[in-house]
């Protein structure tokens, strides 16, 4: 197959999958229009009648049938919104991830968004090409598999104990990977608790672990010796908390094998050759 022929195929298949995509969301489309239409009829017409009575009211004097009234008719809107409220969320719009032309990669991150879901999380994925053939030069499939599990796994348990200590803050997990310039990139950006300092010193070094369950530290350690193999550079980006914690964990194919620290608290990190610390 030519390089031209192999593009013709790659958006033709590109194509059936939006085509399904548009199918989703025209029935949910057709569900919420129905609702609205349903609930909008019934609310008018309990408008109309609140209204018909406060000016019969406002000519006569409230007697207490009027103020039954309209007491009851308030009680309708508010059962009816409270209708809409429960038939909305029935009919949620559904999570339609972009695929990444690896497999088990798309079964990684609809489990992912699952979870999110579940714990109220607001989930992004951002994917910029096909990875299948990004990837091809670049890392196995397998190892790319194994970190992009063990650093969205890693994020999870971040946020899930931001949320144990505070749940009054909408939560975020934004993974991105595809190119970035000239490179690969896989990040993951999370606003759940901050990274123990000791912990990000090992990193690499050591089976240290950066979960809050007792944990083997294997995933860090296996994620570091991959970006080793593969020469990629290890980037983790530290935002002062307000409100809600955000980090990232950024891995760049650059073959530069670096290791960078970004962070507001570049003080609290002992000088070492095997990484670098710019404050932010």
């Amino acid at each position: 197959m030519s390089e031209h022929e192999k593009i013709i195929a790659e958006l033709q298949k590109e194509i059936v999958e939006k085509d399904k995509n548009i199918e989703i969301l025209t029935k949910h489309n057709d569900e919420l229009r129905s609702l609205h239409h349903s609930i909008r009829t019934r609310l008018d017409a309990l408008t109309n009648y609140i209204t018909r009575r406060a000016r019969i009211a406002y000519r006569e004097g409230i007697d207490a049938e009027s103020h039954y009234d309209l007491f009851v008719a308030l009680g309708g809107v508010q059962e009816l919104s409270m209708e809409f409220d429960a038939e909305t969320e029935r009919i949620a719009p559904p999570r339609i991830l972009p695929k990444t032309g690896v497999n088990m990669l798309d079964i990684i991150f609809e489990y992912l968004s699952e979870v999110c879901d579940k714990r109220k999380i607001e989930f992004t994925l951002n994917v910029r090409g096909n990875i299948g053939e990004l990837i091809r030069e670049v890392i196995p499939s397998d190892k790319l598999q194994v970190l992009v599990s063990n650093h969205t796994q890693n994020a999870l348990e971040a946020i899930q104990e931001a949320i144990e200590k505070n749940d009054n803050f909408q939560h975020r997990l934004v993974v991105t990977i595809g190119m970035e310039g000239r490179h690969f990139l896989f990040s993951v950006f999370d606003s759940g608790v901050a990274f123990n300092v000791e912990t990000l010193m090992k990193i690499g070094k050591v089976r240290v672990t950066t979960r809050k369950s007792l944990s083997n530290g294997n995933g860090f350690f296996d994620s570091f010796n991959i970006m080793k193999e593969c020469k990629a550079s290890l980037r983790i980006i530290e935002r002062e908390p307000n409100n809600n914690f955000t980090k990232a964990v950024a891995i760049i194919f650059d073959e530069q094998g670096r290791y960078t620290i970004e962070t507001y608290r570049a003080g609290v990190f002992a000088k070492s050759k095997r990484y670098i610390v710019i404050e932010t």
